[in-house]
């Protein structure tokens, strides 16, 4: 699916060790200059404004947690597919079997 909400939270962690990563074989006092400076901008971060309405997240949460949809991306274009859990594996039963005969 090419539609994500915005993050809740910013991923400090990840970013800490991704720069860690990524300056390792830098210098110690180029290393420590970087961190400071990402610990710094870290600081400031602000989380951008929510891309979806609280209604929207609410509907997101009921359709992640229902157990009998499955909610897959459309074999064309940019649309998603939201099916009912039971005909989408009796279809894909069908298809392998095609497949074995």
């Amino acid at each position: 699916m090419n539609f994500a909400p915005a993050q809740s939270k910013i991923p400090t962690k990840e970013l800490i060790t991704a720069t860690d990563n990524g300056i390792k074989d830098l210098s110690i006092g180029e290393a420590n200059l970087i961190r400071c400076d990402v610990l710094r901008i870290l600081k400031k971060a602000k989380m951008p404004k929510s891309n979806i309405s609280h209604k929207e997240k609410v509907a997101l949460s009921e359709l992640k947690i229902d157990d009998s949809i499955i909610i897959l991306p459309a074999d064309k274009g940019r649309s998603t597919v939201v099916t009912n859990k039971e005909q989408y594996i009796e279809k894909m039963s069908n298809l392998l079997m095609e497949d074995k005969t």
